[in-house]
């Protein structure tokens, strides 16, 4: 039973860069009608930040809250849950 619960706890979150990407680009910007140079400086990242983003390049925590903030999106949006771990960890409990 406790690792059962352990289990669902672990189970590992889908990042959805696609639809990240296109909220960030597609929508806010061209919906806004400013270059991503405006949308970097508003949001306050910087613009080669977006451009990584667009490119499906990482980036940090700090810089997708902000990023979330200023699209005014919840940032579970972006995330699904998988139905395992993706690297296979497998929890040892006695």
């Amino acid at each position: 039973m406790l690792e059962r619960k352990y289990n669902l706890l672990m189970k590992d979150l889908k990042f959805n860069h696609e639809l990240f990407r296109k909220d960030l680009i597609m929508q806010r910007v061209i919906e806004l009608e400013i270059t991503v140079r405006e949308a970097a400086e508003i949001a306050d990242v910087s613009a080669s930040t977006i451009s990584r983003i667009e490119n499906r390049k990482s980036f940090d925590m700090e810089t997708f809250v902000k990023l979330c903030q200023w699209l005014k999106s919840e940032p579970s949006k972006y995330f699904q849950v998988t139905g395992e771990r993706q690297d296979g960890f497998k929890p040892n409990i006695l």
